[in-house]
């Protein structure tokens, strides 16, 4: 189970990003807010996309110059809790639709990056590497 939500996370796909980003390079041109359009897991295999947080997901990237990164992301059709304080059921749920970690990223092999999370929503992600291999960010669009 963590395995799929590490590839969800890493396989968000077409956020909000600058459209010169071909022109300028993925280092220079990743920098900034980006705001979530979609966040798909595709199977390598098959070749089956999934959109892993429903049509509507929301949330931010943030990738500084200095080589920090912030994410926050959450899925579509959300629902609140009941009342004030959730439920142990009802935060399990609100957990399972959320994304959230700050670290270090680098481009790889100038089309991929791989990031580095020191902090994370999960703590099986902490100090852990990637998105270097087969699992990517997909950028495309114009800065939040």
């Amino acid at each position: 189970m963590i395995r799929f939500y590490v590839l969800c996370a890493l396989l968000v796909g077409h956020m909000m990003v600058p459209n010169k980003a071909n022109a300028q390079g993925l280092e220079s041109s990743v920098i900034g807010s980006w705001k979530l359009k979609s966040f798909t897991r595709k199977d390598l295999k098959s070749g089956t996309v999934t959109n892993v947080f429903g049509d509507s997901p929301s949330g931010y990237l943030i990738y500084t110059k200095g080589g920090r990164v912030f994410a926050f992301l959450v899925g579509s059709d959300r629902k609140s809790p009941a009342k004030a304080e959730a439920t142990d059921a009802e935060r399990a749920e609100l957990f399972r639709s959320m994304v959230g970690y700050t670290g270090t990223y680098k481009v790889v092999d100038g089309n991929k990056i791989a990031v580095r999370a020191d902090t994370s929503w999960i703590q099986s992600w902490t100090g852990v590497r990637a998105g270097s291999g087969n699992r990517h960010r997909a950028l495309s669009g114009v800065s939040a």
